[in-house]
């Protein structure tokens, strides 16, 4: 893997901004050439640096008016199953194996707290009846999806 330099960060910022963005408008942008662009942004993909996402979606204006964070709790011999388990689930928008308190954790979109209910108490319990889960709902989004901030200063 190579390295990850200010001009790459320029344009992971740009991307960030505007994943749809043409290599020429990123070129104009940075003063580089079109083709320097493009091979940085070919380099940046394949290495894995950044991946082409798409279209990020706001599950609010999408009608799942309850995003919520679960905590999952789970025996060790367990957490790979349960994982495996747990991302087919469609509700499922973000999971993420941790350290600390939960083994895992993960980000959920629903049409209503009954559906949320649902979801807990029919279909994670289901999955392993030893999994304990603390559940912390949005009461409001005030940012979504700024994951990055300053790459630099992380």
């Amino acid at each position: 893997m190579t390295d990850f330099d200010d001009l790459d960060t320029q344009i992971v910022k740009i991307l960030q901004r505007d994943g749809s963005i043409t290599n020429l408008a990123i070129a104009e942008e940075l003063n580089l050439s079109e083709a320097t662009v493009r091979r940085r942004r070919t380099r940046l993909e394949q290495e894995g640096f950044i991946r082409r996402v798409g279209v990020v979606a706001d599950p609010l204006k999408l009608g799942y008016s309850v995003v919520a964070i679960i905590g999952v709790q789970i025996p060790v011999s367990r957490i790979l199953s349960v994982e495996a388990e747990i991302k087919k689930l469609p509700e499922v928008h973000f999971l993420g194996l941790s350290t600390g308190k939960y083994a895992m954790m993960l980000e959920v979109w629903l049409r209503s707290n009954e559906d949320l209910v649902k979801f807990t108490t029919e279909k994670l319990s289901s999955i392993d009846e030893t999994m304990k889960v603390d559940v912390f709902q949005f009461v409001r989004i005030s940012k979504y999806y700024g994951w990055a901030g300053d790459l630099r200063e992380a």
